[in-house]
């Protein structure tokens, strides 16, 4: 599932396909992914991208006539680029002058790909209402955004009102480097912890960013089908030996939701 780090991945990408062109030929293959209105989607394509930007786990692409598109990705979504319009699970493409064609692909076809007008789009609620990017913050911050809430550390930074871009896979990365116990409650953790966690998020994203930059995100699930190594420290590596300290993995899972944890180098 993406998280801030594959959303900047396929942004980078996508800026370098498509900024500053529109595309020449569009095939919606799924009505669905536009809502249903595949002529509006169609039109907004083919006007010239101004700039491609992220916002939290949302791919914004702006348009030069003030519109713009807005990607989610949710599960399975992502975009490439592909000599053919017809790739395996594809649900829209578009095909940008000397270039090849972009693909929305999406095998669970759960994303889907807003339409706005001039201005309409940071007014969009879930944009409107999403927290500040984990960049830049200081503890100070954090206990700011998290007041004096009795919600567990996990479920703030999950929240995307709270922080943008955070997902589950990175609080057991982050509450691991860190040094944060899964159960945390956010009115029990004290500043020091707070200002780590605060420098810490920046650097494992640029870290993850770094590692993952390719034409085509690959997803946990797809990368271990094709016999790619886990890169995580911690996540989906119960019972085996933590890299830091020797203790074994655990998995704890709350609202449905696992966290991975080292229980020697995380205590409670």
């Amino acid at each position: 599932m993406p998280e801030l780090a594959e959303v900047e991945v396929a942004r980078r990408n996508v800026a370098r396909w498509w900024e500053g062109r529109e595309a020449a030929e569009v095939i919606v293959h799924d009505a669905k992914v536009a809502g249903g209105d595949a002529a509006a989607l169609e039109r907004a394509l083919r006007t010239r991208v101004a700039s491609v930007d992220r916002r939290g786990k949302h791919l914004i692409v702006r348009l030069e006539r003030g519109g713009a598109l807005m990607f989610h990705f949710r599960m399975t979504g992502k975009i490439v680029s592909s000599p053919t319009p017809e790739p395996r699970f594809a649900r829209l493409a578009w095909r940008v002058p000397g270039a090849d064609w972009l693909v929305f692909k999406d095998q669970r076809r759960l994303g889907e790909v807003l339409v706005f007008g001039p201005g309409e789009v940071d007014a969009h609620e879930p944009i409107a209402q999403m927290g500040p990017e984990p960049y830049g913050l200081t503890g100070e911050d954090l206990s700011g955004l998290f007041g004096e809430s009795r919600r567990r550390v996990k479920d703030l930074l999950l929240d995307q009102r709270v922080i943008a871009g955070v997902g589950n896979i990175a609080v057991s990365e982050l509450f691991w480097r860190v040094g944060i116990t899964p159960e945390a409650r956010a009115h029990t953790v004290d500043a020091a912890l707070l200002a780590a966690l605060a420098a810490e998020m920046p650097a494992y994203f640029d870290w993850l960013v770094a590692g993952q930059m390719a034409d085509e995100i690959m997803y946990m699930g797809e990368a271990e089908g094709a016999g790619a190594e886990n890169p995580f420290d911690v996540y989906a590596r119960e019972g085996e030996p933590c890299p830091r300290c020797g203790a074994e993995i655990e998995r704890v899972v709350f609202g449905g939701r696992s966290t991975y944890h080292c229980p020697a180098c995380q205590p409670k």
